[in-house]
């Protein structure tokens, strides 16, 4: 691009298995504009902008550079890797940064924790332009759902400065946080369960550095949600508790009770519902619950007989519908006895 600074890059490829279907591309601050490559790893990977608008459509090994300046949202319903560049100086108003390579986070392998350093030293030869020197900047530009913004501590404090949502994608926003902290260690946390991702940058007139802060297993965001399931309606014995939970144990689910996790626990009667979002598209699946009364049985009042005599203790109007387990191991709805003792009964229905 005939810019006055350049560099070798090179940056290690991460692993297939760990390439995402989602990624955000959150633009360097006081660039102007960024260079982003999609490299695919199938044929007929289509990436996407927004839900409905098709990006570029790249086979197995073909990838693609853009110049970007607007905070962007890329999904497919394939894995593909994502990089950001940051330009030389002259490609930029003001004169400042240089040549730097990021690859980037997949948006489902965000964070809830992290810990990270910045480098401060930057290149302190003579400004480019001696009548606007450039002062050294750092910014962490950090992703996570809207709804959990206020979340965020950074050092242990609320981020201040405002959020801005992704145009395609409202549920998601991102901000620049503008520091001049070089503690030892910094710190980015969540105070709930939303997840973020976020990277670190130096920027001067001669020199940048750029790195992503970390990765986590997937938890949370996929391009398309998927269908699940809760199960059929469940009645249960009244006291117990009930396990909720979908077909499958890798999801993690919004649930009507307000928690966030795979499976709930709950003691109540009534519809309990879960959802699975997407960046385009969500699931839901709902299931109620209902408690019956454990199954009540009576026998036959206290007897007395005479040694050597026997007698029956029988089930007072028994329930055709009703397993019985008496202290001798019968099954039957009476026993004959001929010993002194304490007989009892257990009752249970189709419940247990």
């Amino acid at each position: 691009n005939n810019c006055g600074a350049s560099s070798h890059l090179y940056e290690q490829i991460p692993p297939i298995s760990s390439w995402g279907t989602s990624y955000a591309f959150t633009p360097f601050e006081e660039k102007g504009g960024d260079i982003v490559r999609f490299l695919a790893i199938e044929d007929n990977t289509e990436i996407y902008s927004s839900c409905d608008q098709l990006f570029t459509t790249l086979d197995a090994g073909e990838s693609a550079d853009f110049l970007l300046s607007e905070a962007s949202l890329f999904f497919s319903e394939k894995n593909f890797l994502m990089a950001q560049y940051m330009t030389g100086a002259e490609c930029s108003t003001p004169l400042q940064g240089d040549p730097n390579m990021l690859i980037l986070t997949p948006i489902s392998q965000g964070n809830t924790s992290i810990s990270f350093k910045m480098q401060e030293a930057l290149d302190d030869q003579p400004p480019l332009d001696p009548l606007n020197p450039i002062l050294p900047a750092y910014y962490i530009n950090v992703v996570m759902p809207t709804s959990s913004t206020g979340e965020l501590l950074y050092n242990g404090t609320p981020v201040s400065g405002a959020w801005q949502a992704f145009n395609s994608t409202p549920e998601l926003s991102f901000i620049a946080i503008n520091t001049s902290s070089f503690t030892e260690v910094q710190t980015l946390s969540s105070t709930g369960d939303a997840t973020f991702s976020a990277i670190a940058y130096g920027i001067t007139g001669y020199d940048a550095y750029t790195w992503s802060l970390g990765a986590n297993a997937p938890l949370t965001y996929a391009s398309e949600s998927s269908l699940f399931s809760l199960g059929e309606d469940i009645t249960a014995c009244e006291g117990s508790s009930v396990i909720l939970s979908p077909d499958d144990p890798e999801l993690i689910l919004t649930w009507s009770t307000g928690e966030i996790a795979n499976s709930i626990e709950v003691s109540e009667a009534g519809v309990y519902s879960a959802t699975l979002s997407g960046l385009c598209s969500s699931s839901s699946d709902e299931i109620e619950l209902s408690f019956t009364p454990a199954p009540l049985s009576f026998i036959t009042q206290n007897q007395t007989i005479c040694e050597g005599e026997s007698t029956t203790i029988e089930v007072e109007n028994p329930n055709p519908n009703f397993s019985y387990q008496w202290s001798n191991n019968s099954t039957e709805q009476f026993i004959s006895v001929n010993q002194p003792g304490t007989y009892t009964l257990s009752t249970s229905d189709n419940l247990g």
